[in-house]
């Protein structure tokens, strides 16, 4: 029997993860800034320094302590409390995602998966990240019911970590998210036993989805939609596709269904 299995990244892919970020965490800074914040930032300054903080840190579940650490200077700091601010930007980032109308599938999504599910492709969320917060976001976004528990790997299951001792890994205490390489793909290629001529890769960076899982034998659709959103940037993908609709043909051509 045909094996055929598709590989789908999640942030940008599945879900427009980027500009839900930009208006929930804008929501946070305000709150942030109407509780405190405002003696120490504006605006600009406060989601200016957020962004490079979640640029460095997607994964941290200590965004707005590292915003105030940020902003703050350390004098004024000793021995206060900013626990009412940054609960304040907790709060209104959680409201937002809880919304129902900011945190959804992208266009077609569902379509794609119930279709693929009943035609005899293999899902396998493929993605950046910590494990348990995958599984929140698919629940979030109604699309738990697709995937086998098996079936979601992370980079947060292993350890491809770039400099980054081995023997140091246990000592912290924070989760290590590792890189979405090709060492990542080989691991996600024996733990799913699959062989690469039967996967499709889908996936909306081209550093960290398509180049990666090439290497790899894995023939890959770019999906341009959202932050990576320029379809005139080259790609080195097997296929690009700007919506599901058009994921969905392209699967039907490369399996022949």
């Amino acid at each position: 029997m045909k094996k055929m299995k598709v590989f789908l990244d999640l942030d940008g892919t599945l879900h427009d993860s980027h500009s839900f970020w930009f208006k929930a965490s804008k929501t946070a800074v305000n709150a942030m800034l109407a509780n405190g914040l405002d003696q120490y930032s504006d605006f600009n300054k406060a989601f200016g320094k957020l962004e490079e903080i979640y640029s460095r840190e997607a994964n941290s579940a200590e965004h707005y302590d590292l915003l105030v650490k940020a902003l703050v200077p350390l004098a004024k700091r000793r021995g206060k409390s900013f626990d009412k601010i940054v609960s304040a930007g907790v709060n209104a980032f959680k409201e937002v995602k809880h919304d129902g109308e900011s945190f959804k599938p992208n266009p077609h999504v569902v379509d794609f998966l119930t279709w693929a599910k009943a035609n005899g492709v293999e899902l396998f969320l493929v993605t950046s990240g910590i494990r348990r917060k995958q599984w929140d976001k698919l629940h979030r976004l109604g699309l738990s019911d697709f995937f086998d528990e098996e079936h979601v790997l992370t980079t947060g299951d292993v350890g491809f970590f770039k400099g980054i001792s081995r023997y140091v890994r246990p000592l912290v205490r924070r989760p290590l998210i590792g890189l979405k390489n090709h060492l990542f793909y080989g691991y996600v290629l024996r733990k799913t036993k699959s062989k690469p001529e039967d996967v499709l890769m889908v996936g909306d960076n081209e550093k960290n989805d398509i180049i990666p899982a090439n290497k790899r034998g894995i023939s890959t659709i770019r999906f341009f939609a959202g932050k990576y959103g320029n379809h005139e940037v080259n790609t080195m993908g097997t296929y690009s596709a700007t919506n599901f609709k058009e994921v969905k043909q392209i699967v039907k051509r490369h399996f022949e269904l």
